[in-house]
């Protein structure tokens, strides 16, 4: 839950982009909770050792699977932050996700 706000600024992200999604600015605190709870997003964070060191890891992009089973995942939102784009992150982070569900039989 300590990634709540990163997360739901990149749904509300999703939906600003992804016609017909629309979206106020509150609801992806409660979608992002819901997907949180049951364990179904998954991130990417960036952290940048410049000088002074950032603290905090940044979440640079999210990947959300809301139905899966035995045997399928469905991958129902992928988006990277605007200042990420075009590094990699949404292709890492998916393929760690195909990895995980290939792995863990989930």
């Amino acid at each position: 839950m300590s990634d709540l706000r990163g997360i739901a600024a990149l749904c509300f992200q999703f939906a600003k982009e992804s016609v017909p999604f629309v979206l106020s600015e509150e609801g992806p605190l409660k979608e992002v909770a819901m997907l949180i709870r049951n364990d179904q997003v998954w991130v990417h964070e960036l952290q940048f050792n410049f000088s002074p060191p950032s603290l905090e890891p940044k979440i640079a992009c999210m990947v959300a699977i809301t139905e899966h089973s035995q045997t399928c995942a469905t991958i129902t939102k992928i988006v990277t932050s605007p200042e990420y784009r075009g590094i990699g992150c949404a292709r890492r982070l998916v393929r760690q996700v195909c990895k995980y569900f290939l792995n863990s039989g989930k």
